[in-house]
């Protein structure tokens, strides 16, 4: 369940249900999120061309406007929470988070058994820490997906990125890859190329050191692994909208 913007929950309902054991029902789109945390049972989901398998232990996210078939194969009692956000910061494919910790649920259950006693500003709370844990779980499983050597790049552009010497082909070859590998596999996980990400360390960094360093632009994009000041501010104004200049002038706080 990885995001990567803030989630605004603008409605939530939470509930607890039992359902007995039935065959395959078509549930229709529906225009909400929903996670469940299945306390005994099994259900079978077929969506997407997948099949899910939902036991008892375990936590399922369902997109919203997405249809699918589910089939009730045991007895199964459930802690749901249907909701909505504002945006689009969720994932848009179905999930089953299988032998979830005892926090977690924990948590579902003192949300869904307490929900008409509980302060609104707790059972948010307990939500926003649910979608804490369960982004957790996401993100350790993520990295286990990563293949070593890509891991190893994007450790070394995070350890090494102000060093001027660095470049996408030379982390290539210090890992006995090819760049075309190094370039296609890196956005395949990340989301964006390795030299984008590369821009965006540095860019950060530049952008901490205008508002905390009184020092020339020129300083600062060597500082940033940049080799020219006029490529240092040509990236800088295409990423943020403004020059490093009028970007320190409008945020520095002076002493």
């Amino acid at each position: 369940m990885l995001y990567k913007e803030p989630i605004f929950v603008t409605n939530s309902i939470f509930f607890v249900s039992n359902t007995s054991k039935q065959k395959p029902v078509f549930v229709k789109d529906r225009d909400y999120y929903s996670l469940t945390y299945r306390h005994r049972g099994k259900v079978m989901i077929e969506c997407q061309g997948q099949t899910l398998i939902s036991e008892a232990d375990s936590v399922t996210y369902m997109p919203k406007h997405l249809g699918y078939v589910s089939e009730t194969l045991e007895d199964v009692e459930i802690s749901a929470i249907h909701f909505d956000i504002l945006g689009n910061g969720l994932p848009e494919i179905p999930m089953v988070f299988p032998d979830v910790s005892a926090t977690l649920r924990a948590l579902f259950l003192s949300l869904t058994k307490n929900s008409e006693t509980s302060s609104f500003l707790l059972q948010m709370s307990i939500f926003y820490e649910i979608l804490s844990v369960l982004q957790g779980i996401s993100e350790k499983s993520a990295e286990r997906m990563v293949p070593k050597k890509i891991r190893m790049a994007q450790e070394k552009m995070v350890s090494s990125f102000s060093s001027p010497l660095l470049s996408i082909e030379g982390i290539a070859d210090e890992l006995n890859i090819s760049t075309a590998y190094l370039r296609r596999t890196f956005k395949e996980i990340y989301g964006v190329s390795p030299l984008t990400f590369l821009k965006e360390l540095r860019l950060s960094h530049a952008k901490q050191l205008l508002l905390t360093e009184n020092e020339p632009i020129a300083n600062i994009a060597q500082r940033c692994g940049y080799t020219s000041t006029s490529y240092f501010i040509q990236d800088f104004h295409k990423s943020v909208g403004e020059s490093p200049s009028q970007y320190r002038k409008r945020l520095a706080v002076t002493p």
